[in-house]
């Protein structure tokens, strides 16, 4: 058989895969007319390695066999493998006319454990981090319509980490990465009818062993740190943008708070949840936090004095409304047994306070 690099796939493959490396060993039989090419037979991959462009893994192949007929490549079922080596099962076929007008029928991926996602802030500024977890993908359409079902869920034994920046540009929010790729084709030749599209609607089971970050102002470090669970479609297209839908729930976390600026504060989460109906900046919070400030001196807003000095004072923040310029609000709650609690005057200006911080806010 004849060895080829297998780069020369790129112009092909590239709206969905990038850097393909490696080598195949082919025996292929040519026929048909120079620009009507009929490909044949078999080629098997020796060693190979591909990025996949919208979530940045990368996966590794070896001792796989892809079959060429007329107009069709199938894949059959070939075993790939992360940078990790966790395993998954690719299988699908791609057909097209004389190597043109690509089409992708049920090329699927399925995987219980492998890297999903591997992004950062400058990859996409919507959605980023790291994702380890089950997966159950299907790439269905011609290059001009692909739509890519993605079904995943966070492994459990493994640290997954999300970031998600609610006050990054709203400009953008679709996928702009493979606008002008066509396959093949030299930039000067292509159609805007030819130009590469996709869809990709992902479903995911969110559950406490994937971390999410929540950017609510970059400027202060306002960031809520959780963990939770949680059903959320995330959709976002070549011509559709970002869109999330679901809710989630989280069962443990912290919110750090920045008091003017200055003050910086973790406030350890009771209870929370954020539903997204749509629009990813319009997401709908409702939480409850508290801080503990210890030896807090209360003899100011003592009436008269002998009363101890200090108090640890628990500090309860609500956050409501929208996601990116949520409601706070503050109460003070003093321990059982303080002696200020029978105090009216002290009472009253700590309502007084609170409501201030409220209104601050």
């Amino acid at each position: 058989g004849r060895t080829i690099n297998l780069e020369v796939l790129e112009p092909y493959l590239g709206a969905i895969f990038s850097d393909i490396r490696g080598t195949a060993t082919t025996a292929l039989k040519v026929s048909g007319m120079p620009r009507h090419l009929y490909l044949t037979g078999e080629a098997i991959i020796d060693s190979a390695s591909l990025l996949v462009s919208y979530t940045q893994c990368r996966y590794n192949i070896k001792d796989e066999t892809i079959y060429f007929r007329p107009d069709e490549i199938d894949l059959g079922r070939m075993t790939i493998k992360d940078t990790l080596g966790n395993e998954g099962v690719v299988s699908g076929r791609m057909s097209h006319t004389f190597f043109e007008r690509f089409s992708f029928h049920n090329l699927s991926l399925e995987t219980q454990r492998m890297l999903l996602l591997n992004t950062t802030r400058k990859d996409n500024e919507e959605f980023y981090g790291n994702v380890t977890g089950y997966a159950n993908m299907t790439l269905d359409g011609p290059i001009t319509g692909m739509v890519m079902n993605i079904d995943g869920q966070p492994s459990s034994i493994d640290s997954s980490h999300l970031y998600l920046p609610t006050g990054s540009s709203k400009e953008s929010g679709t996928i702009d990465y493979i606008e002008f790729i066509q396959f093949g084709t030299p930039a000067k030749e292509r159609t805007r009818s030819e130009i590469a599209n996709i869809l990709v609607n992902l479903n995911v089971n969110a559950n406490p062993a994937c971390k999410v970050d929540v950017i609510l102002d970059e400027a202060t470090g306002d960031v809520l740190h959780g963990q939770g669970n949680g059903l959320l479609n995330i959709r976002v297209g070549s011509k559709e943008p970002l869109s999330i839908r679901g809710s989630y729930e989280l069962t443990k976390g912290e919110y750090t708070f920045n008091f003017q600026t200055f003050l910086q504060r973790p406030f350890i989460l009771n209870r929370g949840s954020i539903a997204w109906n749509g629009d990813p900046y319009q997401a709908i919070i409702d939480m409850e936090a508290e801080y503990i400030a210890k030896n807090v001196d209360v003899s100011v807003l003592a009436s008269a004095g002998g009363y101890r000095q200090k108090e640890d004072i628990t500090i309860i923040s609500h956050l409501t409304g929208v996601l990116q310029q949520p409601e706070i609000e503050f109460e003070f709650r003093l321990p059982e047994k303080s002696d200020i609690k029978s105090d009216y005057i002290a009472v009253k200006k700590l309502a007084d306070f609170q409501n201030d911080k409220a209104e601050m806010n």
